[in-house]
């Protein structure tokens, strides 16, 4: 989402491919654009809110990334972002 929102100027097309790879360990959720360069593992995640009247809609992807995500990895590959966000599956019991 944050991609076609913030990646591209207002009114141009732009295309973002979403992958799913699996393995028993890991799966890894790989989202390429042509957007703008932007690491989202280099921005320092946003302070949670202290209070519900505080919360504010939006806003939060960096935040849960970082909760939820084992790994995340950012390239700039050629004038393509790529970003990797591995979660770790756990074993059956």
């Amino acid at each position: 989402m944050n991609a076609a929102m913030h990646g591209f100027p207002p009114n141009a097309s732009g295309e973002t491919t979403v992958r799913l790879l699996t393995s028993p360990e890991a799966a890894v959720i790989v989202v390429e654009d042509a957007g703008c360069a932007f690491d989202p593992s280099a921005v320092p995640a946003p302070k949670p809110p202290a209070s519900l009247p505080e919360v504010e809609p939006g806003g939060l992807g960096l935040l849960l990334l970082d909760h939820y995500c084992d790994d995340i990895a950012y390239e700039r590959v050629g004038e393509r972002n790529r970003l990797m966000l591995r979660f770790a599956l756990q074993p059956a019991a």
